[in-house]
């Protein structure tokens, strides 16, 4: 039952907000389709956004070249809304057929690519490979780094390279001489580069004697974080270890810094208990680890895995796991936000089945992308809408089968549609949640464009602001009314805090969404 503070007070808002019901027309509501920001060929052959703008530094490129597909690894600076992500194209197959774009909005910065691999090369000759997935990591300034291993390479002749602005440096490879460690050569394995925005860079990477395992480093590897065989991560359950080793799967290291490089958060192996040696740590103390409960949660099952971590550049972590009563689940500085065979919304009988990742911005927003049981729950639909895209545990952003924008009118005219969402997306500041999706033909078709062989991805992005209430894609007055009228109609969407209540705090907290607006 509604109590009387709570309608005095609503009445009031509405009677303020009565005054501007004359501009609210203004402000019609409609969805906000997905836009596309560069597409591969196979989803639009003949678009000026599948072909490769410009040409690299001193290099013409012939022809009309085009983009084949994206890459499911999207980086974002910390506050300059730049993005960047690694692109296959119809370029030589193999050799120099992927390229590194720098975006900002809907644009390449500069016209052109940034660097191709097996043409674009670092000062000492190297030639940039991108076959491993890796996706350089960028700062403010527009300076990014990756470590990269040579077409001809093996695991102990990799490199660490920084673009400083002017040219393509060099900053580690075999045998070099560890800053942290005078004395100490690296073995030449790199890998989980990142950027800070004074330019400094932080790795994984081995050579240490200590053990053979990754050990962490920041600050141009004068900062030793996590030493293999020797740094003992705090908040250990059971006998507590040093880390063993820091995991480095292709194309998805496991060790992430903050933009200003002073936080970190990382997923490897401690201790010498098999049954809870795999741990989340950050800034040296483990907030998740396997054989263990989720310290604040509801859960009573431990920890049964974790399947991968994430830090933004303000600092929020993120880590993807499982309990041993296999329920995955993901969790945004040790809070629970997600869990399979819950809503994915509050209020829906829609569940969460699976996920792939989740990204945040600077003001605390995050979404979280996966699967749910609608093809279960609704059996006309023939799955072909259960993979989506959800903004703070709040609201529907995006879903499989929706209209795609492909040339910028705001229609739904271009005959493009969602299929299937790629695994990684860049939440950035400007408003805008930027992700790769495979997109089809028809809001009803089951492959997408080009036969279900095709694994072709466009890199789209969709407006993501919580005070974009009805998600017309702009944020105006009629979202106040739309707000107000889940409010005085008690729809868990009202509960705008997550405090498990509707109540008069949470018209406050939307109206402070609402004044702070978004990017974008």
């Amino acid at each position: 039952m509604r109590s009387p503070a709570r309608s005095v007070v609503g009445s009031h808002l509405l009677a303020l907000c009565g005054l501007a019901a004359g501009f609210a027309s203004a402000f019609p509501a409609a969805a906000e389709p997905v836009q596309v920001v560069l597409a591969s060929i196979q989803h639009a052959p003949a678009s000026p956004k599948s072909a490769i703008p410009g040409v690299i530094p001193g290099e013409g490129i012939p022809g009309d070249p085009r983009f084949v597909n994206f890459s499911n690894k999207i980086f974002r600076s910390p506050t300059t809304n730049l993005w960047t992500v690694v692109v296959t194209t119809n370029l030589t197959p193999g050799a120099a057929d992927q390229v590194l774009l720098i975006g900002q909005g809907l644009n390449i910065v500069g016209g052109q690519v940034a660097a191709r691999e097996g043409v674009s090369a670092t000062t000492a000759g190297d030639l940039i490979n991108f076959s491993r997935l890796d996706c350089p990591r960028i700062n403010d300034s527009g300076q990014w780094a990756m470590t990269f291993r040579p077409a001809a390479g093996g695991t102990t002749n990799e490199r660490v390279v920084r673009w400083d602005g002017s040219e393509l440096l060099t900053v580690f490879g075999p045998g070099s001489e560890i800053p942290a460690v005078p004395g100490q050569f690296f073995a030449g394995a790199f890998n989980g580069c990142n950027i800070a925005n004074s330019g400094a860079v932080g790795f994984l990477a081995t050579g240490l004697p200590t053990n053979p395992g990754d050990s962490a480093f920041g600050a141009d590897g004068a900062a030793l974080l996590a030493e293999a065989g020797i740094s003992i991560p705090t908040g250990q359950s059971g006998t507590p270890g040093a880390w063993n080793d820091i995991d480095t799967s292709t194309g998805s290291p496991q060790f992430w810094q903050s933009g200003d490089g002073t936080r970190w958060i990382a997923l490897g192996e401690v201790g010498t208990d098999t049954s809870r040696d795999k741990a989340a740590v950050v800034d040296g103390a483990v907030v998740v680890q396997e054989g263990s409960v989720l310290a604040g949660s509801a859960f009573v099952s431990p920890v049964g895995s974790i399947g991968d971590v994430w830090m933004e550049s303000g600092g929020d972590w993120f880590v993807r796991a499982a309990n041993a009563d296999g329920i995955d689940w993901i969790c945004r500085n040790g809070a629970v936000v997600a869990v399979e065979g819950r809503p994915i919304v509050p209020g829906s009988t829609e569940l969460w089945q699976t996920f792939r990742d989740i990204r945040g911005n600077n003001r605390g927003d995050f979404v979280v992308s996966g699967n749910t049981n609608r093809d279960l729950a609704e059996p006309p639909d023939g799955g072909l809408s259960d993979d989506v895209l959800v903004l703070n545990g709040r609201r529907v952003i995006a879903r499989e089968s929706d209209p795609v924008d492909l040339d910028g009118n705001g229609a739904f005219d271009d005959s493009l549609f969602l299929h299937l969402i790629q695994d990684r997306g860049a939440f950035n500041n400007d408003g805008y949640f930027y992700f790769a999706s495979r997109l089809k033909s028809a809001a009803t078709d089951t492959v997408p464009v080009g036969g279900s062989a095709n694994t072709a991805g466009s890199l789209l992005r969709i407006f993501a602001c919580p005070a974009d209430f009805n998600g017309s894609g702009a944020v105006s007055v009629q979202d106040i009314f739309d707000y107000l009228a889940a409010y005085f109609g008690d729809s868990p969407a009202a509960d705008i805090n997550n405090s498990g209540a509707v109540s008069v705090q949470d018209i406050f907290d939307y109206l402070a969404l609402y004044f702070a607006g978004c990017g974008g």
